[in-house]
């Protein structure tokens, strides 16, 4: 499970075998032994890559289906930023969720910092 889940993330950036190992420091064959699950990462390795991947370790681990990290869910900002969104099961495209995160700014437009003179 979580050979898959590293392998996906690295696909989905784009990057080859080589490429991770070097940015995160590891050998090849050691990382690719963990995307073959012939390795078990240790777990400051799994933090490494939570953080690279902005992601959590529980999605990694397959622990969750959700990618996005705790640190993304408790930034309501960036939760509704996030793909697959529902509303009872039923799927909100970005257009619907438009006027949320208006509402949502104006709201808060008076305590947000960089937005104060801005209306």
């Amino acid at each position: 499970m979580f050979g898959d889940r590293l392998r996906q993330l690295r696909k989905s950036r784009g990057l080859t075998l080589e490429d991770l190992a070097e940015e995160i420091e590891v050998g090849r064959s050691t990382y690719a032994g963990y995307e073959t699950e012939h390795r078990k990462p240790p777990l400051d390795n799994l933090i490494l890559f939570a953080k690279y991947y902005n992601t959590s370790v529980d999605y990694i681990l397959g622990l969750t289906d959700n990618p996005q990290s705790k640190e993304d869910e408790s930034n309501f900002s960036s939760y509704l930023k996030g793909k697959n969104l529902t509303w009872e099961g039923v799927p909100l495209s970005d257009e619907e969720l438009e006027p949320i995160r208006k509402l949502l700014e104006i709201v808060v437009r008076d305590r947000l910092p960089n937005k104060k003179n801005e209306k």
